[in-house]
């Protein structure tokens, strides 16, 4: 007959075992135990903080684009695919509260490209110069790991604290060039480069866009400035015709066709200048630099890509209708702007953004209802106002 002994209230067969308990978060101890009678035990989990920030940087210190989410213990990185960026991947941890500073291991939990287990290897807390060797691999679109702390209290067992990684590649270029009519344009390519500006007299221009993996495709959208009102504009799978609309105040001139890129930044009537942030969702506020005062002017980055193709930030036009966040229908431009208390000299010059009569976004406002970044969102658009001064200073 078999001895049994009772562990925590469940009853085992005696012998040797490995156990593992955990909170059901991020937070769990481990360690082995023999049974052979009657027996209590008592295992303490890790609490606190223990990790500060986490950062994946590049060959020269730089930060790659991340977003950490300390509630939940998950960070998320893009790296752009390039050739520089497969092996040159470094982890930056900043020791957190950990119960003992000189005996806290940091530990990365993956299978490297070559087949072998990479967790046994020591990492070092605070180093820029620890090298995630075999993490990446030309053609990989991402790869999922733990990063733990492991602490070995007096009674042998280890206390674990985790984080989950998310590494995502972000598909670049390999080479880019512009001709017109058989001569080459001055471009100065670089792969992290989003984009780029030309001017000819040509009445055709040939992009030619080499991707950096051999299985990718390439897809695009841009303007041609005809005249000084006439644009055409291309993209998603549409080609179309743009007219600046005579009903923008001449006093303003103010009519800018609109793109989305992280960093580009748009001058605004006024002397403010409105600058693009595109940021990772979620994100912590704190992190991100976001004061809930600014929240009002986010967005879901998806939905205003992929339901408005073409965008612009102009002053007002007959026919315009906005439809406030927070209210239940939507109205004329012109009377809300009457029962929003808007100044009549302020109205024709107020900066907006729209697609054709549509308004998403109204200066001092924020943006139009169904737009603010939800549970689903991915990617978050962000429309920061500066003054000149602050921007010169």
């Amino acid at each position: 007959m078999d001895t049994r002994a009772l562990l925590g209230g469940v009853e085992v067969t005696a012998g040797d075992y490995k156990f593992c308990v955990s909170d059901g978060g991020y937070n769990r101890t481990e360690g082995t135990l023999t049974v052979s009678a009657d027996a209590q035990v008592s295992a303490t989990l890790p609490y606190g903080e223990w990790f500060g920030n986490i950062r994946l940087l590049d060959v020269d210190q730089e930060p790659y684009r991340a977003a950490q989410n300390r509630a939940n213990h998950t960070a998320q990185y893009w790296i752009e695919d390039t050739a520089n960026a497969l092996s040159s991947v470094y982890l930056n941890v900043v020791m957190g509260n950990v119960p003992n500073t000189k005996t806290t291991r940091l530990r990365t939990i993956y299978t490297g490209t070559n087949g072998k287990d990479m967790s046994g290897i020591s990492r070092s807390w605070n180093s820029t110069a620890t090298s995630l060797t075999y993490l990446l691999t030309s053609g990989m679109e991402g790869k999922t790991f733990a990063l733990e702390a492991q602490y070995t209290g007096s009674d042998g067992y280890t206390q674990i604290q985790s984080y989950d990684v998310t590494v995502t590649r972000v598909p670049t270029l390999k080479a880019l060039a512009a001709t017109a009519e058989g001569t080459k344009l001055p471009l100065e390519f670089a792969p992290n480069t989003r984009e780029y500006s030309l001017k000819t007299v040509s009445s055709t221009v040939d992009i030619d866009a080499a991707p950096f993996g051999e299985d990718y495709t390439v897809t695009g959208t841009g303007a041609v400035q005809l005249t000084g009102e006439i644009r055409f504009r291309a993209g998603e799978g549409t080609f179309w015709r743009e007219k600046t609309p005579d009903a923008c105040p001449e006093n303003t001139g103010f009519y800018e066709p609109f793109f989305p890129t992280d960093g580009a930044e748009y001058p605004l009537p006024g002397g403010q200048k409105l600058k693009i942030r595109v940021v990772p969702a979620p994100f912590e506020e704190k992190i991100q630099g976001v004061h809930k005062k600014d929240l009002k002017n986010q967005a879901d980055y998806a939905k205003i890509t992929t339901l408005y193709p073409a965008l612009v930030l102009r002053c007002r036009q007959p026919g315009d209708r906005f439809h406030p966040a927070g209210r239940g229908v939507g109205k004329e431009l012109r009377k809300w702007m009457n029962e929003a208390g808007i100044p009549p000299r302020q109205r024709a010059g107020l900066p907006l953004l729209a697609a054709g009569s549509e308004v998403l976004w109204v200066h001092g406002t924020g943006f139009a209802a169904g737009l603010a970044p939800d549970t689903g969102s991915t990617l978050v658009l962000q429309l920061e106002l500066q003054t000149m001064e602050e921007v010169e200073s």
